[in-house]
């Protein structure tokens, strides 16, 4: 039976000592930020209409969207 946090694979091993080489922590890297999403670039297409009409169900948003084309 595995002990809680014990080392789960070779590969892992090797991507700690990695990390720990390069900066000598064990400390995890900052999580967090902004991860753009495949959408960003179309965010106005969508949004226009929400805009326009208030709130839409997604059925109503891709009627909306289909008659805009």
């Amino acid at each position: 039976m595995r002990q809680p946090g014990s080392l789960r694979s070779r590969s892992h091993l090797v991507r700690l000592m990695t990390a720990y080489r390069a900066t000598a922590s064990l400390a995890p890297d900052p999580g967090g930020g902004w991860r753009s999403s495949y959408l960003d670039p179309y965010r106005e297409f969508f949004i226009r209409p929400v805009t326009r009409k208030g709130d839409l169900t997604i059925p109503q948003l891709a009627t909306e969207l289909l008659a805009g084309e």
